[in-house]
């Protein structure tokens, strides 16, 4: 017979049991059922709900880089970031005459969490107000990485700011030009906050510190909100940042600003692109300037653990959280999980901790959930978890 090779490939139970332990348990209950059939593999995710940086940091294998930048209320912090070296292979051009190897050429990538310069946390709660907050730090830290360690791309994550200055505190770092309507051009040791996007009058971006061409960037980015409007960054974020009302009217009327000057310096209109409005807008300029491609957290942390090749290499995959209910469909491990299944065909069983009802599923069928092991005791599937999922398995695999 056939081995079957079984991938589980879990987010954590939170709270309850971490992503390798339910994994485990779920393999080791099933070698119990089927000792010879079955091969295994274990990788954990986690849908970065830890943090960016700390969701690549072990499959990645960063090394840690320190940097003093300018904090949300412009005061120095000691921000993290990491690196990693990534090997391209490129064959050179074949001729008959050639018999040269294929070269490889490596590459070195930063890992940039926004929050480690710009995040709520660093702001005592009374302080906050994204008028008078900076994403400039989160600038340094990317000229940093470019500049000093010498890396061709950045990986940054933007959750948890205490920004919603449009990213105009960032790209004055690295080098923009702005000119505001009563002090005329800011100096280079200014620091922009959120108050001085309505009073932009002009930004230039001839010389920029990183020339549009010098890295690429990537943002790891979980909401849809554009750049302005009432479904925008300010609307939309400001509040929990700490703004008021009349607070939001003036930010909003500075991210207009800034987005009609970016739209015709750099030819490229964010004011509605879906994600230009996560942390406060700051991935707005870096898709006009540097062509920023915006994606789903969890696709980084797939692509960090190598997810679709285990998958396309294996017959069967265990995937699942804590709670399978509507929250799942909007991009967390589990969707992911079943849309790489579907994407290789390869079948995609779902075991949580307790399910919900979600209208018009077409994965409800391969949707198994403790809670029903213990006949709904909650406190039992809490306490024991990793003893009902063993059950859990023995009693269904084989309608798996």
């Amino acid at each position: 017979a056939m081995m079957v090779r079984v991938l589980a490939a879990f987010d954590s139970f939170k709270d309850c049991l971490a992503a390798d332990k339910v994994g485990e348990a779920c393999l080791q209950a099933l070698q119990l059922l089927y000792r010879d059939q079955i091969t295994t593999k274990l990788i954990s995710l986690s849908d970065g709900g830890e943090g960016f940086l700390e969701s690549l940091r072990k499959p990645l294998n960063l090394e840690s880089r320190h940097v003093t930048v300018t904090g949300p209320l412009g005061t120095p912090v000691v921000a993290e970031y990491g690196v990693f070296k990534s090997i391209s292979l490129t064959s050179s051009p074949s001729s008959s005459s050639s018999s040269l190897p294929s070269s490889s050429s490596t590459q070195l990538i930063a890992v940039i969490e926004m929050a480690s310069a710009s995040g709520l946390e660093l702001v005592p709660v009374e302080k906050r107000n994204p008028l008078h907050t900076t994403s400039k730090g989160t600038g340094e830290m990317i000229l940093h990485a470019v500049r000093v360690s010498g890396c061709s791309r950045v990986l940054l994550g933007v959750g948890g700011t205490a920004t919603s200055d449009g990213g105009l505190g960032a790209i004055h770092a690295l080098g923009a030009k702005v000119t505001l309507k009563d002090t005329g051009v800011a100096s280079s040791t200014d620091i922009l906050y959120g108050k001085h996007l309505s009073q932009l009058v002009d930004i230039q971006f001839d010389d920029m510190l990183l020339p549009r061409d010098s890295f690429d960037i990537e943002i790891a980015c979980d909401v849809s909100s554009p750049f302005v409007g009432s479904k925008g960054a300010v609307y939309t974020f400001a509040g929990q940042k700490g703004a008021s009302e009349a607070d939001k009217v003036v930010l909003e009327d500075g991210m207009h600003k800034l987005a009609h000057i970016m739209t015709s310096k750099l030819g490229k209109d964010v004011s509605h692109l879906a994600g230009s409005g996560a942390a406060g807008g700051l991935p707005g300029p870096f898709v006009g300037l540097y062509s920023a491609i915006l994606r789903k957290g969890i696709e980084f942390v797939c692509d960090a653990h190598k997810v679709d090749d285990a998958i396309k290499n294996c017959d069967l995959v265990l995937t699942g959280e804590g709670c399978y209910d509507m929250t799942t469909k909007a991009g967390k491990v589990v969707s992911q999980i079943q849309n790489l299944g579907r994407k290789y065909d390869v079948p995609v069983v779902v075991i949580c901790g307790a399910k919900k009802f979600i209208p018009g599923d077409e994965d409800a069928r391969s949707v198994y959930d403790v809670m029903s092991v213990t006949g709904g005791d909650l406190r039992e599937s809490l306490t024991r978890t990793e003893h009902y999922l063993g059950k859990l398995i023995q009693e269904r695999a084989r309608e798996f």
